[in-house]
């Protein structure tokens, strides 16, 4: 199974894997969606292949 994971330089975490509950899966999208919503860039990886989301500064 591949995993999907968001990271910045300070944290790292994965937002899918075997064994997580529903609420920790809820608890990264909640953080990826603040990390958006604050302006944060965010790098998505999925095996060995990564790209990073830059938010524009106007929708």
């Amino acid at each position: 199974m591949s995993s999907f994971r968001t990271e910045c330089p300070k944290k790292r975490f994965s937002v899918f894997r075997p064994r997580r509950t529903q609420e920790d899966i809820a608890d990264s999208l909640r953080t990826l969606a603040e990390r958006l919503e604050t302006g944060e860039d965010v790098t998505l990886s999925a095996g060995g292949e990564s790209t990073t989301v830059t938010m524009p500064d106007e929708p």
